[in-house]
């Protein structure tokens, strides 16, 4: 498995959409990352900089950087890109991170099913 971080810069006023737009994320395209190998993929938002932070984590064997020319990828970011920050083909603008620290547990009251994780907004 191999997992990697990136950013992304969401547009000011941005946020309430975002929300709304990934709490019905198309189901063909949460099979499409599945397929391309993406186990797991967590979106976190900093207030203080309109930052997000993406997590994923890949199988070994993926096909995460083909997924950009695909029809389905290409009408997600249409569908987002006026809520952040874009290149000209209007894919995320993505900023990749370092990973400087990760510690991961066996215990099996840890292991999440595969699918969705609800979203449970700010405390």
């Amino acid at each position: 498995m191999k997992r990697m971080g990136f950013s992304m810069q969401l547009k000011e006023g941005a946020l309430d959409e975002y929300r709304r737009v990934h709490a019905d994320v198309w189901p063909e395209l949460l099979a499409a990352f599945q397929e391309a190998g993406i186990l797991d993929y967590a979106i976190f938002y900093d207030d203080r900089t309109r930052t997000l932070f993406a997590s994923q984590v890949l199988t070994d064997v993926n096909s995460k950087k083909t997924m950009g020319q695909t029809e389905l990828m290409r009408r997600w970011w249409e569908k987002l890109a006026h809520l952040m920050e874009v290149n000209a083909d209007l894919s995320p603008t993505v900023y990749p991170l370092d990973e400087v620290f990760s510690f991961r547990t066996q215990r099996p009251e840890t292991n999440v099913d595969a699918g969705r994780i609800p979203f449970r907004g700010n405390p």
